[in-house]
């Protein structure tokens, strides 16, 4: 089994405003921020890079712990597992 330093693989992407419907990009920093996770708990993975896709394959397949954190159309960033913030 191999130890991996991270808990959550941080994924980038557009999502569409349910205000005005308008595509947005988030970026890891923001994501990061909307889930209030440590970027020391992260790594970063891209779905346009085929080796990112690769890792991100692999970590899915064998370390299930890891969570995978998506911009979210509803606006929920609340980590799976872990309370909502007040």
């Amino acid at each position: 089994m191999t130890y991996l330093r991270f808990k959550y693989v941080i994924c980038p992407g557009y999502v569409r405003s349910m205000n005005d419907l308008d595509r947005h990009f988030i970026g890891a920093g923001p994501l990061m921020r909307l889930y209030g996770v440590a970027p020391s708990e992260c790594i970063v993975l891209y779905s346009n890079r085929v080796s990112d896709v690769k890792t991100a394959r692999w970590i899915a397949r064998e370390h299930p712990e890891v969570l995978f954190l998506h911009p979210n159309i509803y606006g929920d960033y609340t980590v799976p597992g872990r309370e909502a913030k007040p």
